[in-house]
């Protein structure tokens, strides 16, 4: 019976290491998905005159977009809400390498970055 165990766990791991390619690709092209995302929302909200960018702080800058930028109605203008739906912190983070600030606007990047 053990030895059943020992084999059954042996194959899964031969299973998931040969996986880990395809893992990590799909997961690259969700965190690049993520950063276009971003970087579209920031320059339409800064369009429309939403602060959205903190200068000098990548992370901030991301985190307004992740929580929402609200901005109240105007004449002629319906209330505007800016916001990302990224849930988890991983998924920032990952956006966040192929992102970069450059002055006051986002930029994306298809390359990771340096860290933020």
């Amino acid at each position: 019976m053990l030895v059943v165990v020992a084999l059954i766990a042996l194959l899964a791991t031969i299973a998931i290491t040969s996986f880990s390619p395809f893992w990590t690709e799909s997961t690259a092209a969700a965190d690049r998905r993520n950063a276009q995302d971003l970087a579209a929302l920031s320059a339409s909200a800064e369009a429309f005159g939403a602060e959205v960018i903190v200068p000098g702080d990548l992370m901030a800058s991301i985190s307004n977009l992740v929580n929402g930028v609200t901005l109240p109605a105007t004449q002629g203008r319906p209330t505007m809400s800016f916001k990302v739906p990224i849930n988890d912190q991983r998924d920032v983070n990952g956006a966040a390498q192929y992102l970069k600030l450059q002055g006051d606007v986002l930029e994306y990047h298809s390359e990771p970055q340096s860290a933020p």
